[in-house]
């Protein structure tokens, strides 16, 4: 690498999906013909995923629960001082 390297944009740029969200897509995913639409791979950047089912989830590797039961007590006091 180069000690003269320049910075273009102070941000990265956005992923190609968003150009998916034309009000005239939105209006598709609202009707009833979204399912038997041609577009259907695109249409479905603009449907939000489902929630999860179980009552654990990954994120960045970790595993939590959605419940606090599974939770100790010093771990709930300690996030409560964040």
């Amino acid at each position: 690498m180069t000690d003269n390297q320049n910075i273009s944009t102070a941000f990265p740029f956005p992923p190609a999906h968003y150009k998916h969200f034309t009000q005239e897509n939105i209006n598709l995913v609202k009707s009833d013909s979204f399912h038997s639409s041609e577009k259907l791979n695109i249409l479905t950047y603009l449907s939000p995923p489902a929630p999860p089912t179980s009552d654990e989830y990954a994120i960045f590797g970790r595993t939590w629960s959605k419940t606090v039961k599974n939770y100790s007590r010093s771990f709930i006091l300690q996030s409560k001082s964040i």
